[in-house]
């Protein structure tokens, strides 16, 4: 026979618990804090990345506004983000302190020194926009190698990184269609034998 737990015992089980997930995101906030040094050099690295391969919202979200989005916080519906990390100060922002919680299993997504290397990485890959947009954005933003939230920001700059944006997109669909028309090509050739 199962022994029945008690109002009291289970209110010390969840004041456990509770104290057990204070501690995790105590823990989870302490890394990503003491990094600090590494996550300014971000928000840099992702600008010289982007346009490479396409374009990434995290990234762009990186040089425009300072914060790294993690992913693997986002609801079991769906890849959307509930935890960002400010490349200012290392410090965790997040919709809900369980969403930190919840990132104990992903501990790879706030290795600063992970996610820099993996931006050197993209950027020696070729790229697909050409011009100086990345020295608008520089100049738009007062970005520096080192990150530090500059609320310098020029009015044309939104609408010069959309035709960039856009640009890429179209780009990227010519080379596709062409692709695909190769594709096609190939196939009537093989029908026509």
């Amino acid at each position: 026979m199962k022994k029945r737990i008690t109002k009291k015992e289970l209110s010390c089980s969840r004041k456990k618990l509770k104290e057990a997930e204070k501690e995790v995101e105590g823990g989870i906030r302490d890394y990503c804090r003491a990094q600090k040094g590494l996550w300014q050099r971000i928000p840099w690295l992702a600008l010289m990345a982007d346009g490479r391969g396409g374009f990434s919202p995290t990234k762009g979200r990186a040089y425009r506004e300072g914060y790294w989005m993690i992913f693997s916080s986002g609801r079991a519906n769906g890849p959307f983000c509930t935890v960002e990390v400010d490349c200012e100060n290392g410090e965790l922002d997040a919709r809900l302190n369980s969403d930190i919680v919840k990132l104990i299993d992903h501990l790879d997504e706030l290795n600063a020194a992970k996610i820099i290397a993996e931006l050197k990485i993209e950027t020696l890959k070729p790229e697909h926009v050409t011009g100086d947009w990345r020295d608008k954005i520089i100049e738009g933003y007062g970005l520096e190698p080192v990150y530090r939230r500059n609320r310098k920001k020029i009015e044309y700059m939104d609408e010069y990184e959309k035709n960039a944006w856009l640009r890429a997109a179209s780009k990227q669909v010519s080379e596709k269609l062409s692709l695909l028309r190769q594709v096609i090509f190939e196939d009537c050739k093989k029908t026509i034998k």
